[in-house]
């Protein structure tokens, strides 16, 4: 049954109610809107058609009707049906949800004769959000253990850690060492591939090689030695016929080193801070900040699961069945490209499916219900903001502010870019108006009893 009564425009309009947020409109354009469009279609073209034995701009209509009518009438077809679809869109102030499905039947306006078409749309959820102003949080607290603090001082010193040659000829590699070697590649009994020189590690095999295998042939190696390792050639081999062939890889040892960590006084000079206890500092700063970013998204969490839970609106089932089979095959590539096998792969995603559904579900709506908070808030972007967020972006990977604008703008990005600030304002706002629990309140929240 129709939901709304004609609408008193120039086009008529019917609308059903489809499925979840999902409309069928029947679009009736009256003769003489089709009448008007008719003539300006047919005498533009008349102006702009150029025919033997007429004037330029003077080709009689009705000759331009009998030579170009057919595709004159698929131009028309265009101006009346956007047209109508933009009013009757505006009139019922509806937001589709991807491409709009046209059912034009194969037919053409015909001049002194009503137009009618339909067309299938998904609409963008507008639920009206309640009761997200003062939701009880419980925060996890910001506790740094010192033992925390010297797991961090020792990583940095190893992050820190450089090559130092062996000069020593009886010296040989250690297991923690690296060295210099000229690379050979061999399959089916002949060199298929040389590398002249290249830095590798003792410790890490090369791709296709057993690991105890080559650390053994590596152990106590020196300049002038050649080692040699059996090897299976693996999917990003430059020489594509011996991918999943067995072979052997030898190593010319060139030059070898090992490998020295700084003591914590060290990394303390090399890193331009005053003395140890300053790093110890530095690192406690960092992670108090990645413990309040942990904190902050688990009360985003929390927060969220309030939301999905008290959420009361439909969700368009084709962007389900979108997103579900977009994870599905981005869950089936990945596992394919970690060596499982094709069915496999099939079997092991297909008993994740209901999960699948679910995460899909909880993501769409999770999503519409902060862009109507957004919305009823007033949280917007504006182009300032967008602009120091490219700054950022440039900044941290060394390039200039024009080259991150002009990425974007030729990856149609920006409108992601202005969504995930939106994002980020609306769950920043939801933190501040959260009641929190304890001592442990995100930054701006207020703290209950």
């Amino acid at each position: 049954m129709a939901e709304s009564a004609t609408q008193q425009t120039a086009v008529q309009t019917t609308i059903e109610h489809a499925g979840p947020s999902r409309k069928k409109i029947q679009l009736t354009v009256p003769a003489a809107v089709v009448d008007r469009r008719y003539r300006e279609t047919f005498d533009r073209a008349a102006k702009q058609i150029r025919l033997p034995g007429f004037r330029p701009g003077h080709v009689p209509r009705s000759v331009v009707e009998k030579r170009f009518g057919d595709s004159l009438r698929k131009e028309l077809v265009e101006h009346v049906v956007n047209s109508a679809i933009d009013e009757a869109l505006r009139a019922n102030e509806f937001v589709p949800l991807g491409q709009i499905e046209l059912d034009l039947q194969d037919k053409l306006p015909e001049r002194g004769a009503d137009y009618s078409f339909s067309f299938m749309l998904d609409l963008r959820p507008r639920p009206v959000v309640e009761n997200y102003v003062g939701l009880a949080v419980e925060p996890p607290p910001i506790e740094i253990a010192p033992e925390e603090i010297e797991e961090q001082l020792g990583q940095l010193c190893q992050q820190a850690a450089f090559p130092e040659k062996i000069e020593d000829e009886s010296e040989g590699l250690p297991e923690s060492g690296t060295f210099k070697a000229r690379v050979v590649f061999h399959c089916d009994g002949a060199s298929v591939h040389e590398v002249e020189e290249v830095h590798l590690a003792a410790a890490h095999p090369i791709k296709g090689c057993d690991e105890l295998a080559y650390k053994n042939a590596l152990a106590g190696a020196k300049p002038g030695q050649s080692v040699k390792v059996d090897i299976t050639y693996q999917e990003g081999f430059p020489i594509e016929s011996a991918v999943g062939k067995q072979g052997a890889v030898e190593l010319h040892l060139k030059e070898t080193f090992r490998t020295i960590v700084p003591t914590p006084e060290q990394l303390a000079e090399r890193v331009n801070l005053q003395d140890v206890e300053s790093v110890r500092a530095e690192i406690t700063r960092q992670l108090e900040l990645m413990k309040a970013q942990m904190r902050d998204q688990e009360v985003d969490r929390q927060i969220l699961e309030h939301l999905l839970r008290h959420a009361d609106f439909e969700l368009p089932e084709k962007l389900l069945q979108e997103e579900v089979k977009g994870r599905v095959e981005k869950a089936e590539k990945e596992l394919l490209e970690q060596g499982v096998d094709e069915q496999a792969a099939k079997e092991q995603v297909a008993q994740q499916l209901p999960a699948t559904e679910q995460a899909a579900r909880e993501y769409w709506t999770a999503l519409f219900l902060k862009e109507s908070i957004a919305r009823q808030e007033r949280i917007g972007v504006s182009e300032k903001e967008i602009r120091r967020e490219l700054e950022q972006i440039a900044l941290r990977n060394r390039s200039s502010l024009d080259e991150v604008q002009t990425y974007y703008r030729e990856n149609n990005l920006l409108g992601v870019l202005q969504h995930d600030l939106r994002d980020r304002k609306v769950r920043q706002f939801l933190r501040e108006k959260a009641t929190a629990s304890g001592a442990n309140a995100p930054s701006g929240a207020s703290s209950g009893a």
